[in-house]
């Protein structure tokens, strides 16, 4: 019989695509834009608000592959 190595069924290592530091339990990922983020580095592309509160199933605004806070989005389609 033979033995199975168990790092084969374990996740990568990830790290924050913001701070660069190692990602622990809870954190976010848009794998469309290869985001990986601990919830305090996730911010608006353009004002830097936070947005790590979002859970699932709420709104995100993406243009430009750059995330937006609602208010910086609806800038965009004003101009």
């Amino acid at each position: 019989m033979a033995k199975v190595d168990p790092e084969l069924f374990q996740a990568p290592e990830r790290e924050c695509t913001f701070c660069g530091m190692a990602l622990e339990d809870i954190k976010i990922i848009i794998e469309h834009l290869n985001i990986c983020s601990h919830p305090s580095c996730f911010k608006c592309g353009k004002c830097s608000a936070p947005l790590g509160d979002l859970e699932a199933g709420d709104n995100l605004w993406i243009h430009s592959r750059i995330v937006h806070c609602e208010e910086c989005y609806d800038k965009l389609l004003e101009d």
